[in-house]
């Protein structure tokens, strides 16, 4: 049974600590010293022990009761491990291996869960596994002495690694450090800059980013000169200014004169305000958004909305929607604003015909009535041939209207009614337009030599939809090979 050193006496390498005995082998100590059996022995005795005392079980929380730090290992604390060693006869039969330095619960604890292990740390990984010197603590803990070294030299603390324990002056001459060894300082805070100082470096942060607002004190971000700064650089900055910055007239003018969609951020007062307002919609329309009620049944604002952007109009009042001047301004900007009008509006010959002139597809936005007028209808199609449609079933079957469709696109052949496929001056207009809509004409006219080699001569593949008599037809085919090779040499 290994003696442990009491508490107030340092046992020294003449007073072994372990009796020994006739059958105790000594071959396998290590051959350096005659005393390094002993030392192993007491630092083993003193240290091990006491460091499985002091371990902390991390599974089940349980802490053991520490000792007094005054109970310190041997001052002898550098040993020198051979693998030979016999570390059964150094330790008793519990530890036959070596010892073991882990976190683990012991076997006999049944509260812990086997499955919940703790890694081992890397540094103690190194003890048993070279034949480098180890050192143990005061505090229980053993480590190999280079890595500990390195540990206590990078970190600059006397601290050990696993507990509180600060190593004594004996330990760091251990380590090779001087024993003047300290931990560096803290850092003193530093002393703040005059508020003076500090407000310019901000000017100049904002200025070259102005997001960088978003980092300033809150007393800064109430300040007008930083923040006009910041928004004068990025409007969206105004977004981390303080409430009374998004209230300041100057403040909010100069962002939007950046950004005008940074209106959203600004008071509810100055979303009121008509110059800021208007300053924002003639930069971008859409800023109309987030005007305010009266700002947005407003005619001078909706106008110069309008005038920017004509999608502003889904912005707004209804009483602006159903406003014949509003409206006109804002088809004639986009066709297609057309859809937000009033239905009044939608069926209105001249909002109509203005929308349908900028954009023939804006026909699908306007009443029925309208919808089968031939000259609504007509200006469409000769701006998108497409847009027919959105025509009544009479205009697609129209021959003046089909034939201004298919003359401005021929896909429109797709979109007739009636026989006007089978109309041969509307399919060859078609096809002279681009000869891949020959799918969409009769069988009959599919079978007519002229429109086919038409077709084909501005479309080779269009030859797929012709007869089975003209796929056989020698100049069909070479035409269609001929243009074939005209796209693709």
């Amino acid at each position: 049974m290994v003696e442990k050193p009491t508490m107030s006496t340092r046992p020294t390498p003449n007073t072994p600590t372990i009796p020994t005995t006739p059958n105790t082998p000594t071959t396998h100590l290590p051959p350096r010293t005659a005393s390094n059996a002993d030392r192993l022995s007491q630092v083993l005795a003193a240290g091990l022990e006491r460091q499985l005392s002091l371990e902390t079980c991390r599974p089940c929380k349980r802490q053991p009761a520490q000792r007094p730090r005054s109970a310190a290992a041997p001052t002898d604390l550098v040993v020198d491990y051979d693998k030979g060693t016999d570390w059964s006869r150094v330790t008793g039969d519990r530890y036959p291996n070596g010892p073991r330095f882990t976190t683990d619960c012991p076997d006999d604890e049944p509260d812990c869960d086997d499955n919940n292990k703790v890694p081992v740390d890397p540094i103690l990984k190194e003890q048993f596994n070279d034949g480098r010197p180890i050192i143990i603590l005061g505090c229980g803990h053993c480590f190999n002495i280079d890595s500990l070294a390195r540990w206590a030299t990078s970190k600059r603390s006397r601290r050990c690694i696993y507990n509180d324990y600060d190593m004594t002056d004996v330990e760091l001459a251990e380590l090779g450090l001087t024993p003047t060894f300290q931990p560096l300082q803290p850092l003193q805070p530093l002393q703040p800059l005059p508020p003076a100082v500090v407000k310019q470096q901000a000017i100049a942060v904002v200025s070259l980013n102005g997001l960088a607002l978003l980092h300033v004190s809150n007393e800064l971000k109430n300040d007008r000169e930083v923040v006009l700064a910041a928004v004068s650089d990025n409007g969206y900055a105004l977004l981390h200014a303080s409430g009374a910055m998004r209230n300041d007239r100057e403040v909010v003018l100069a962002a939007v004169n950046q950004r005008a969609s940074v209106l959203e951020y600004a008071s509810d007062e100055m979303k009121n305000d008509r110059e800021v307002v208007l300053a924002a919609v003639n930069q971008d329309g859409e800023a109309l958004r987030y005007a305010s009620g009266e700002m947005k049944n407003d005619r001078e604002v909706v106008l110069a909305a309008l005038n920017q952007n004509g999608f502003a109009l889904r912005h707004v009042s209804d009483a602006m929607r159903n406003d014949k001047e509003v409206v006109l301004a804002a088809v004639n900007r986009n066709g297609d604003a057309l859809l937000y009008a009033s239905g009044v509006m939608r069926n209105d010959r001249e909002v109509v015909l203005a929308a349908v002139n900028q954009y023939g597809r804006a026909l699908s936005h306007t009443s029925d009535e309208m919808k089968n007028d031939r000259e609504v209808v007509l200006a469409a199609v000769n701006q998108n041939g497409e847009a027919l449609r959105y025509a009544s079933d009479e205009m697609r079957n129209d021959r003046e209207v089909v034939l201004a469709a298919v003359k401005q696109n021929g896909w429109a052949l797709s979109h007739t009614f009636g026989d006007m496929n089978n109309d041969k001056e509307v399919v060859l207009a078609a096809v002279n337009q681009d000869g891949d809509v020959l799918q969409f004409a009769s069988y009959a006219l599919r079978n007519d030599r002229e429109v086919v080699l038409v077709a084909v001569n501005k479309f080779g593949l269009a030859l797929m939809y012709a007869s089975l008599e003209l796929k056989n037809d020698r100049e069909v085919v070479l035409a269609a090979q001929s243009a074939l090779a005209g796209r693709w040499p």
